[in-house]
């Protein structure tokens, strides 16, 4: 019965003009300060992880949007990137909320087999697709106390950590009204797509996008003035509200921030453990995800790399191992004639850079200052090798001892991910 009145519920309030049904849905808002019973991070050891795939399995099997796995786990390839964050939120030693951060990648994003993002991209927008969002059952019914917290902590890990201007979702259609009349965001011009094909039983898909700093200016234009339960832009966007639920530990952000925005979810053996012999993932996954993932992890079938073999095997593949990092560099092709540019991705013989302005294309060689830190730079020479309307690929032929020590740390960084004991 209760199912039938909101869909009744629904079915009126479609009748009601814009603007009085947005407040009425707004004025049902009911946000609550974040209590030290839930502490909100990233999730980073082989039980994290574990409970939440589970988590996320048993909530889209009840939703009926996958069947049920032997293993229990909800995991897919792009769970297993540098380029995503698993954020979680724990009462105690459980994990009872979920959600993932998808930014760009070698797969591209999930949506994008349905959605087309180029009109995103027109400013050059690092993009995130918001995924496998789960809460436990029992605390499902107060969205005020857990979930508006935990895309708090989302919004501020994506802007400060990971380098994220603009996130894309794709959402069951019953869910339209809170990610277009709460949350602000917009609809994707395909609106709906009726298969989706990211959950097993292609249910319809509803694609969303939403800018990160003009969302506080929506959030501020919207709920500036509302009281303090229902004022949305006073719970996202204050800065000492954030940094409070640091101070009392319920946020847990990453101590260092750096240019390096790349950080593998997992080591090597948990990744091993959990989507090969548990998830089995190597049995569903296609060509191109299978050697994007070998390319991170070392041999998904047959022979096992053991720890202390990562490193020559990293070595053979340096090439080919490329950096997410966010930072600015300056493009020098003459006198008075520089480029402001962002660098979305780097390698050791090369850079991706993102660019406004038209580059000459008769320069043989570009002189480029990289800001490697907030007090250092890096002073390049590289070869165009390739440019699309939005972005070129820099190939380096000279580097400075700043370049070379940045790299190697990346590289370190990289293989001290890869050999992480289980947790």
């Amino acid at each position: 019965m209760s199912n039938l009145k909101r869909k009744f519920g629904l079915y009126i309030l479609k009748m009601v003009p814009d603007k009085y049904r947005s407040d009425y849905i707004r004025s049902h808002l009911k946000l609550q300060e974040p209590t030290e019973d839930f502490v909100y991070k990233l999730a980073e050891t082989r039980d994290e992880l574990k409970q939440a795939f589970e988590l996320l399995h048993d909530s889209y099997v009840g939703a009926g949007f996958i069947k049920p796995n032997p293993s229990g786990m909800r995991i897919t390839s792009y769970h297993a990137l540098p380029s995503t964050a698993i954020l979680i939120a724990k009462y105690k030693d459980e994990v009872v909320a979920t959600i993932t951060i998808v930014r760009d990648n070698p797969l591209s994003l999930p949506m994008e087999s349905h959605f087309d993002t180029e009109f995103l991209r027109k400013d050059n927008e690092t993009l995130a697709e918001i995924s496998s969002l789960a809460i436990k059952k029992e605390l499902r019914g107060d969205m005020g106390k857990l979930l508006f917290p935990l895309f708090n902590y989302m919004f501020h890990y994506s802007e400060i950590h990971f380098g994220i201007e603009s996130f894309v979702i794709v959402t069951h259609p019953k869910f339209e009204q809170f990610y277009s009349e709460i949350l602000l965001f917009s609809l994707m011009p395909e609106g709906l797509v009726t298969s989706y094909s990211f959950v097993d039983k292609y249910a319809p898909g509803l694609g969303f996008y939403l800018n990160i700093k003009k969302s506080k200016i929506k959030y501020a234009k919207t709920y500036g003035n509302s009281p303090k339960d229902k004022n949305l832009y006073d719970f996202f966007c204050k800065r000492d509200f954030f940094q409070k639920l640091i101070d009392k530990n319920i946020f847990i952000m990453p101590e260092n921030k750096t240019v390096n925005i790349d950080k593998l979810p997992m080591g090597r053996s948990v990744f091993h453990k959990l989507f090969i012999e548990e998830g089995k993932l190597n049995e569903t996954i296609n060509l191109q995800e299978a050697n994007v993932l070998e390319s991170i992890y070392g041999e998904i079938d047959g022979q096992t790399i053991t720890d202390s073999t990562i490193d020559n095997k990293y070595k053979t593949r340096e090439e080919l191992t490329r950096f997410g990092i966010s930072t600015k560099a300056k493009l020098i092709f003459g006198k008075d004639n520089d480029v402001v540019c962002k660098v979305s991705d780097v390698s050791k013989l090369g850079l991706k850079v993102i660019v406004n302005d038209i580059i000459p294309l008769e320069q043989d060689e570009i002189n480029i200052k990289f800001k490697v830190s907030e007090f250092e730079i890096s002073v390049l020479k590289g070869e165009l090798k390739w440019m699309s309307p939005k972005s070129c690929g820099i190939r380096l032929i000279e580097v400075d001892e700043t370049w070379e020590l940045f790299i190697k740390g990346l590289e370190q960084e990289h293989i001290n991910q890869l050999i992480k004991k289980e947790a």
